[in-house]
C-alpha cells in the first residue's frame, strides 16, 4: 500500500514508541511478551476488523486506526535512532572483510566484537535484563546494515529469535539466566531446524533414578561458531516440547556432539548435525510440555521482519552497485552508449526498486503497527512479508545476472558469495505450507497468472516504448546513483 494512503490521519491516543519512550512500555507490557505471530493469541472479545487486518479485509470490515503509517511522533527520536545505525554502519565497513570470513569459516574476533560493543545480540532483550529493548521499526533499521554479509545477519538472526522466545515462554528463572548472558555476548545460541525432513529425531524417554533422558541423532542445527547453547524439539508420545540445553550445566554422563555440513553458502555459520544425550528436568523445558508447535511457529514467524530488513538493505546495495556497474559499462547494443542507457536495464532495474519499495513500506507499515501496542494478530501479513522479501532477493539475483553479466559468476566479485549465501540461507529457513501461507497461495497464483499475461502482452506489442515513464524509476537509479528515496522511518522529518 502506498505510504501516502496509510499516512491519511494520525490518532494521538496510538503514538509510536521508540527508544526514548520508557514511560509508554510500562503501559503496554501486557501485549510486550504476547505473540503477534500466532493465531493462538487472537482476542476474541472484540470485532475481527480491530484483531486482524487482513480478516477484517476478507470480512469487508475496516478498522480506521489501522489506516496510518505508524511513524515517530518526535525528530529525536528518527536522529536516536539514525544515530545508533550510523555508528553501526560506520564500525562493520571497518570491521567486516568478507573473503576472511568466508576462508576461515567463522566470525573473526574483531567483527564479533563490533556486533557486541553495538548490542546487536541485545536488540530485543528487555532492558530489566540488560539489553536495549528496541522496538520492531528500530530492529528492522539496524538489520538492513546487517546484510553487509548474510553470516553476521545469521548470528544476530538466531540471537534475536532465541530471545523472542525466551522472552515470551521462559520462566523467570530462565529470562534472568540466559537472556543476561545473552545480552553480554557470553552465549552463543544454535537452533534445531524443526521441519528438517532428512531423517533426523530426538526423542524424550525415562531415564535413571525417575529423571528424563533425552536422545537425538542426526538433528539438523544453524548456530553460531562454537555454540554453548541449544534450542531443540523433542517428541514425546506424540507431543512435541522444546527444551534449552546450557553446555555449562550438563552432567558429566551428558553429551552434545556437532558435525559441520560443508554448505554451498554461509561458510562463516554453523550449519550442520548433533548428536546429543542429557539429563533433563522441567529447568530444560521452555513453556509447557508439548508446546514445542507453538514456539517453533514463534520462531518463524519472528524471524520474518528481520529478515525483510536485511533483505531490503541488501537490495539498496545492489542497487547502488548496479548503477556504478552500468553507468561504467559499454552498452552491448548501440555504440558510443553505456548499458544505463538501454531501455531493457532501465526496466529491469525499475521492476527491482518498485519491488524494494513494496517491501520496504509493508515492513515498516507491520512494525510501526505492532508498536502501537494495538491488541492486533500478523499472522497473514507475516507470511505475505516473507513471500514478498523471498520475491526480493530473487530478483536481486536475477537483476544482477542479467546486468553484470559473466562476471557476476566470478569469485573475484560479490555478487558470487552473495548468491550462494542467499541461496543457502534461503533453502534453510523455515517456510512451512501453514493455513495462511495457503490462502496467500491461492490469491497469489490467480493474481500472478494475471500479471503474467499482461506483462507477456506488453513485451509482445512493445508497449514499454510507447510507455517510455514505465522505466523512469530505473533511469532514477542510474541518474542518481542508487535507490534515495527515504526511509519511512524519515518521512516527517
Amino acid at each position: 500500500m502506498h505510504r501516502a494512503l496509510l499516512r491519511v490521519q494520525k490518532f494521538q491516543k496510538y503514538t509510536a514508541r521508540c527508544l526514548s519512550d520508557a514511560g509508554k512500555a510500562e503501559k503496554l507490557a501486557e501485549f510486550s511478551e504476547k505473540s503477534k505471530y500466532a493465531i493462538r493469541t487472537l482476542d476474541n472479545s472484540s470485532p475481527i476488523e480491530k484483531r486482524s487486518l487482513s480478516r477484517g479485509f476478507a470480512m469487508n470490515r475496516f478498522e480506521k486506526d489501522f489506516m496510518i503509517y505508524p511513524e515517530y511522533t518526535d525528530s529525536d527520536d528518527v536522529r536516536n535512532i539514525e544515530g545508533f545505525v550510523d555508528i553501526l554502519q560506520k564500525s562493520l565497513n571497518l570491521s567486516v572483510d568478507s573473503k576472511i570470513i568466508e576462508k576461515e569459516g567463522n566470525l573473526s574476533s574483531e567483527v564479533i566484537e563490533t556486533l557486541r560493543s553495538n548490542a546487536i545480540f541485545s536488540v530485543s532483550i528487555p532492558k530489566d535484563f540488560g539489553g536495549i529493548g528496541m522496538k520492531n521499526k528500530e530492529i528492522s533499521k539496524v538489520f538492513e546494515e546487517l546484510s553487509i554479509d548474510w553470516n553476521i545477519y545469521t548470528s544476530a538472526h538466531i540471537a534475536l529469535q532465541v530471545s523472542n522466545i525466551l522472552t515470551i515462554y521462559g520462566s523467570d528463572e530462565q529470562k534472568s539466566k540466559y537472556l543476561t548472558s545473552l545480552s553480554e555476548g557470553k552465549l552463543r545460541p544454535a537452533v534445531a531446524i524443526v521441519k528438517d525432513t532428512n531423517g533426523g529425531k530426538c526423542e524424550l524417554t525415562a531415564g535413571p533414578q525417575g529423571k528424563s533422558m533425552l536422545n537425538g541423532e542426526n538433528i539438523r542445527v544453524i548456530g553460531h561458531h562454537n555454540a554453548n547453547f541449544y534450542v531443540v524439539f523433542g517428541d514425546n508420545k506424540g507431543e512435541q516440547t522444546c527444551f534449552i540445553l546450557d553446555e555449562t550445566e550438563l552432567a558429566t554422563t551428558d553429551k552434545i556432539k556437532f558435525h559441520r555440513d560443508e554448505t554451498f553458502g554461509l561458510k562463516g555459520t554453523d550449519i550442520g548435525r548433533i548428536e546429543l544425550t542429557a539429563l533433563v528436568n522441567e529447568k530444560n523445558v521452555l513453556g509447557a510440555p508439548g508446546n514445542g508447535a507453538e514456539i517453533s511457529a514463534e520462531l518463524t514467524g519472528s524471524g520474518r521482519m528481520p529478515f525483510a530488513a536485511a533483505t531490503v538493505g541488501m537490495a539498496k546495495r545492489t542497487l547502488r552497485e548496479l548503477s556504478i556497474w552500468c553507468n561504467r559499462t559499454p552498452s552491448r547494443r548501440t555504440d558510443r552508449s553505456v548499458l544505463s542507457d538501454d531501455s531493457r536495464s532501465q526496466r529491469l532495474v525499475t521492476d527491482l526498486a518498485l519491488k524494494v519499495y513494496s517491501l520496504e513500506s509493508a515492513l515498516y507499515y507491520l512494525s510501526g503497527l505492532i508498536d502501537e501496542g494495538l491488541s492486533i494478530v500478523v499472522d497473514i501479513e507475516n507470511s505475505l512479508l516473507s513471500m514478498l522479501t523471498r520475491d526480493v532477493l530473487q530478483s536481486i539475483i536475477s537483476t544482477q545476472l542479467e546486468l553484470v553479466g559473466v562476471a557476476a559468476s566470478d569469485s573475484a566479485f560479490p555478487h558470487e558469495k552473495i548468491f550462494r549465501d542467499v541461496t543457502t540461507l534461503l533453502s534453510i529457513i523455515d517456510e512451512s505450507a501453514d493455513v495462511e501461507q495457503i490462502v496467500l497461495a491461492t490469491i497469489a497464483t490467480l493474481s500472478r497468472a494475471t500479471w503474467f499475461e499482461l506483462d507477456a502482452l506488453s513485451d509482445l506489442f512493445g508497449l514499454v516504448r510507447f510507455n517510455p515513464s514505465l522505466l523512469n524509476a530505473g533511469r532514477a537509479v542510474f541518474d542518481l546513483g542508487g535507490y534515495i528515496i527515504e526511509s519511512p522511518l524519515e518521512k516527517n522529518w
